[in-house]
């Protein structure tokens, strides 16, 4: 399977769509007197569709998309897709379903965007509905695919068609990456464009160089699983935790999710007389969740503008958990230890890694870290070395940089209580909070 839009160096490409039970290539052009308009090819530059039997997602079909093109709106088609979500999978708020809709959305602009949310899909009971949302949402999204397994070489393949959202499904995901080898690396790169897998294709090949191809991996995927994932998956992911389902819902139907991919297509084509008027893209999250969120929210700021609020509250409350998570984490109350030390040494520029390693190791009893440990993990949140020839190592603090750390690190910064008390170790040692209090999101 090769990636056509790349073979046919056209800008004007769609998707490939059936014509009298034939692939073509659909493409726009635009006429003066007409504008935008449709355009079938079985040839273009010398390249010809595949085989229809050799096409593993459904493919539009032509006349569907011709209707659609003409007569569809954007709004209209995000309203049929919650609506499509809503009468075959249940989800736990509006926002949820706001959030699929979008991200099936985005799978047909993939070469707007830089990144491409992992949708994550936990379901720690059997009859959760995790693997029917999977597959609805496969259904509706671009060049969509159930995945029965995660075979390297099969991949590697379909990643080079181009945009394909994958869809994988397994009691235990990480198990089932584990044991497919180098195919991991393939899966859990494909949310960032820009990344490539190396593969030997020919060794007998003369130059070490000409026997390695690279192959581009980003494209849209989501995971489904009973058994909770680890950081480094969760991290590339939006995860939405399934429960019970309260009704019984129809079987997962990929004739509806190809009626909606054929407007989507349709959309895509049409949108092409118009990219100047696009909304540009919005990161309003910190870190990681940042670039994830960054295309949905811009495909409801285009759509329909209505969801927004819905989307963004939902997005808000992951980013709480994530705040959740790492608030309880070492490098939490590293962050934490730093803030003190900054506010006991009067607010100085500079901060001594020994009193940041005596406040963090004050309540940890048989297992302190060393000063040297805790300058080398601290310096990983950001940090900077300070004077490199004080007799004592330190680290540069200030105002700003302290507030960020807080927030960063899901510490309340104004309820610290800074006043010193006894430590675990017999030193003075400014209160936390006995619960870390989450800082909203978007505020310092």
């Amino acid at each position: 399977m090769e990636n056509h839009r790349a073979q046919i160096e056209d800008a004007n490409f769609v998707d490939l769509v059936v014509k009298d039970n034939e692939p073509h290539f659909l493409s726009t052009r635009f006429l003066p007197q007409k504008g935008i308009v449709l355009q079938l090819d079985k040839v273009v530059n010398g390249v010809s569709p595949p085989p229809r039997a050799a096409i593993p997602w459904g493919l539009p079909r032509y006349e569907a998309v011709e209707e659609a093109f003409y007569n569809d709106t954007p709004e209209r088609l995000f309203e049929d897709t919650l609506i499509h979500l809503r009468e075959r999978v249940g989800l736990g708020s509006r926002g949820e379903y706001v959030l699929v809709a979008s991200l099936i959305a985005h799978t047909y602009f993939l070469q707007r965007f830089t990144y491409s949310p992992m949708l994550g899909i936990y379901g720690p009971k059997e009859d959760s509905g995790k693997s029917l949302l999977g597959q609805t949402v496969a259904f509706a999204s671009y060049r969509g695919i159930v995945l029965p397994s995660v075979r390297e070489a099969y991949l590697v393949r379909i990643t080079e068609a181009g945009g394909c959202f994958l869809f994988i499904d397994f009691e235990d995901v990480e198990f089932a990456l584990k044991q497919s080898g180098t195919a991991k690396d393939l899966i859990l790169s494909r949310f960032q464009r820009g990344s490539r897998v190396p593969r030997i294709t020919n060794p007998k090949a003369k130059g070490s160089l000409e026997s390695i191809d690279h192959y581009e991996t980003f494209g849209p995927t989501a995971w489904a699983t009973n058994v909770p994932v680890k950081p480094t998956t969760e991290s590339r992911s939006i995860v939405l935790t399934m429960t019970q389902a309260e009704r019984t819902y129809p079987e997962p139907d990929e004739g509806a999710g190809l009626r909606l991919r054929e407007r989507y297509v349709a959309f895509v084509a049409r949108s092409k007389s118009s990219w100047n008027t696009i909304p540009s893209l919005r990161r309003p999250f910190l870190n990681r969740l940042g670039n994830l969120a960054g295309p949905l929210i811009f495909m409801v700021e285009w759509m329909a503008p209505k969801y927004l609020d819905d989307l963004l509250q939902v997005l808000t409350e992951k980013e709480q958990e994530r705040t959740a998570e790492r608030s309880s984490s070492d490098e939490a109350d590293l962050a934490a230890a730093a803030i003190q030390a900054w506010v006991k040494g009067g607010k100085a520029p500079e901060v001594a890694t020994a009193e940041i390693a005596t406040i963090f190791n004050a309540d940890r009893g048989s297992y302190p870290w060393s000063a040297d440990r805790v300058g080398k993990r601290i310096r990983n949140l950001g940090l900077k070395p300070g004077a490199s020839r004080r007799a004592r190592r330190t680290l540069e603090v200030n105002e700003t940089g302290a507030r960020d750390l807080a927030r960063r690190w899901g510490i309340d910064f104004e309820a610290i209580d800074f006043t010193p008390v006894a430590g675990g170790n017999g030193q003075d040692k400014g209160n936390l909070p006995s619960t870390l209090a989450l800082v909203e999101v978007g505020k310092s």
